[in-house]
């Protein structure tokens, strides 16, 4: 019986240790200026200023979910590494973990990642096409996190939090890109017209 107790005990463990939740943009929620969230246990967000309502752009993230998004009609102050005005996002986790924040990269333009008014990472849009990116970054318990982009007005549709280590190193993203060729179910490449079931970044559609 004991035995039977320790293991269901060390799986609970487990299990806690990966936990992770996931917050997304919805269109009933109303986003004021500041608006804090902590629906996701240890850990709160914060919204930066100036947002507009939430706006529907489905099909742009594998998670079907990530189909509302908030923005802003103002930027983050130029050069001022800790934004306090405009479009951002603001984390302040409260265990160990990895959040993946799933947000418009806009061309041309630099996503900040900062921690603790230190710059974690720069990342540049070079391509000359707008991403749609779910990045991954660590984070620590008492830290606090801003995620903005230089410049621009980012688009939020929301993040994932696990609490653990996952592995990930540094900062991390996986890019989708609206740009991005179609193919048919054969793997040719096709038009976005293309009739039938075609696939965009790894992801299917039916056009009738």
């Amino acid at each position: 019986m004991k035995k039977l107790f320790t293991l269901v005990a060390m799986a609970f463990m487990a299990v806690c240790a990966n936990a992770q939740g996931t917050f997304y943009v919805t269109e009933t929620t109303p986003y004021a200026d500041g608006t804090k969230d902590e629906s996701i246990p240890n850990i709160v967000m914060t919204l930066g200023t100036k947002l507009k309502a939430p706006a529907s752009n489905p099909d742009k993230f594998e998670d079907a979910n990530f189909c509302w998004k908030i923005t802003g009609s103002a930027n983050p102050t130029k050069g001022e590494i800790v934004p306090t005005d405009g479009m951002f996002v603001k984390f302040e986790p409260k265990q160990e973990g990895t959040i993946s924040i799933a947000y418009k990269h806009n061309s041309g333009k630099t996503q900040y990642f900062i921690e603790d008014g230190v710059e974690l990472q720069a990342l540049p849009n070079e391509t000359g096409s707008s991403l749609y990116s779910l990045t991954k970054f660590n984070v620590k318990p008492g830290s606090t996190y801003y995620v903005y982009t230089g410049g621009s007005k980012m688009e939020f549709y929301g993040y994932i939090y696990w609490v653990g280590s996952t592995g990930v190193k540094g900062v991390t993203t996986k890019k989708l890109t609206a740009d991005s060729p179609f193919f048919n179910l054969a793997g040719q490449k096709v038009s976005k017209a293309a009739k039938g079931v075609v696939i965009q970044n790894g992801k299917k559609y039916v056009n009738k």
